[in-house]
């Protein structure tokens, strides 16, 4: 796998760290919601720690996982169709449209569940 990152920035050293129940409750409680090793990295070089995310953002990126799959759904069904239209002709991809209009009729109803939540229709 290559690595998007150039040579000089590629972490090859590893550092072995061994705590006390006291100071890794007190490493905890500095770290707040840091890694453990992210925290002791940027407190020993005198670094920034990275800025946490928003939570709310966190929540609407791992919720939006189900509206990507809806439209992964609906892309299943016009993919096939324009390659219908473009070999057999629009005849023949209208058909196969109006055969499958309710399949994708419920997917768009799903794909509004899933951006406003269950809310009645």
């Amino acid at each position: 796998m290559k690595s998007s990152k150039p040579v000089s920035e590629l972490r090859l050293g590893v550092v072995k760290v061994s705590l006390n129940q006291t100071e890794m409750t007190l490493l905890d409680n500095l770290r707040q919601h840091y890694e453990r090793a992210a925290y002791m990295r940027a407190a020993a070089l005198n670094q920034p720690l990275p800025k946490l995310p928003d939570p709310a953002a966190v929540t609407t990126w791992a919720e939006s996982s189900r509206v990507q799959s809806c439209f992964t759904q609906l892309n299943e069904i016009t993919h096939p169709l324009n390659t219908i239209r473009l070999e057999q002709g629009e005849e023949a991809a209208a058909r196969d449209l109006l055969r499958q209009a309710p399949i994708i009729l419920s997917l768009f109803k799903k794909f509004r569940s899933e951006i406003l939540g269950d809310q009645d229709e």
